[in-house]
């Protein structure tokens, strides 16, 4: 019964029109026990190495993790202890423009340095709560002058130091909101150099301009649009769109610029494409989203059907009121030889069909 029911949707006269934004499809898993150890961060560097921290990977010198574009294990690096090259607990991690390795360790109360070799360069931090003192920093990021931004999470601050890790300011200031921020989880950088700091326990991002002055909230609890429950990790990729780990409601969702919905995947359990204890996300150079699983000792790799690998897409001839010839864009392709493979049922299949009628992207005559 799968064939009639795959001819069905095409003969009976549909035309297809175009959509704003090409739907996300889970496409693999990057590491397992083996190369992850209760992953919490990743990021990618301009050759396109996936750096990953491991907050027990410390325990068998893989304190981080590097792979290669395709998800192969390169490297590890940084075992147990206080001295140079070594972690306690690595949480966060950010890149520079020179690739440098900028790692936080939440348990030592430091920003660790390395080069992109994975070899110690400097520390900086200690705890305290002055300026330049940390607590329990979970998060890291850069902007475009190499500036590194911490999440001085226990501190409810951000801090901003300068590329060799000298303190520049501290952000604590949320407008005329009662509310201060608690639990600082991660911040990140858009391409104006706006800093997006996760506020976990208030269940909302904070977005500052360049300047580090305060611009807005976005967000409140719950589990509708827009809205989280401790939420944890932050990214931005190349078009400015705000990734973020939505732990509690065990989904990702997508924002625009100005934090506004665009979509959401992701739901709780164990298996492919679906999410247990997630912190740290971003997205790779092919526009692929990562999101590190800490339950299942994974990244989980998401993306669209431009970012990965597909068959030619078919053509259909335009019907009698129509003047050109229209695409099945891949990513229908690829539902379909689910289906054909046995990957999905035929109940998933007839979903699948029904959400592209009701959005209008197949039209029945």
């Amino acid at each position: 019964m799968k064939f009639p029911l795959i001819a069905a949707v095409f003969v009976l006269g549909c035309v297809l029109v175009p959509t704003q934004a090409e739907a996300l499809d889970f496409a693999k898993n990057i590491g397992g026990q083996n190369d992850l150890m209760l992953p919490y961060d990743v990021e990618v560097d301009s050759q396109g190495r996936i750096i990953v921290t491991n907050v027990m990977g410390v325990n068998s010198d893989m304190g981080v993790s590097i792979f290669d574009p395709s998800g192969n294990l390169l490297e590890t690096f940084g075992s147990f202890g206080t001295a140079p090259g070594e972690f306690k607990s690595p949480t966060g991690v950010a890149i520079d423009s020179k690739d440098r390795i900028i790692v936080a360790d939440k348990q030592m109360n430091s920003i660790r340095i390395h080069d992109k070799s994975g070899e110690h360069i400097k520390t900086f931090g200690g705890i305290g709560s002055e300026d330049g003192q940390l607590r329990s920093p979970f998060g890291v990021a850069t902007d475009s002058q190499d500036r590194i931004i911490v999440a001085d999470t226990n501190n409810n601050r951000v801090q901003i130091f300068d590329s060799e890790g000298n303190f520049v300011q501290k952000l604590v200031d949320v407008g005329s909101d009662e509310n201060y921020m608690n639990y600082v989880a991660d911040v990140a950088t858009d391409s104006q150099d706006r800093i997006w700091v996760v506020d976990a326990q208030n269940n909302r991002l904070v977005i500052y301009d360049k300047e580090g002055k305060f611009v807005k909230t976005v967000g409140r609890q719950g589990g509708g649009d827009a809205e989280f429950y401790f939420p944890q990790g932050i990214g931005v990729d190349k078009d400015d769109r705000v990734l973020v780990s939505d732990q509690l409601n065990y989904r990702v969702q997508i924002l625009d610029s100005e934090g506004n919905f665009i979509e959401t995947f992701g739901y709780q359990g164990n298996d492919d494409g679906r999410f247990m204890v997630i912190t740290g996300i971003t997205s790779d150079l092919a526009g692929n989203i990562l999101v590190a699983d800490q339950s299942n000792n994974k990244l989980s790799q998401w993306g669209s059907a431009s970012s990965q690998i597909d068959p030619p897409s078919q053509q259909i001839e335009a019907g009698p009121e129509d003047t050109e010839v229209k695409k099945i864009p891949d990513w229908i392709n690829n539902t379909m030889q689910w289906y054909l493979d046995g990957v999905i049922s035929e109940d998933e299949m007839i979903s699948a069909i029904q959400f592209l009628v009701k959005e209008g992207i197949i039209i029945l005559d």
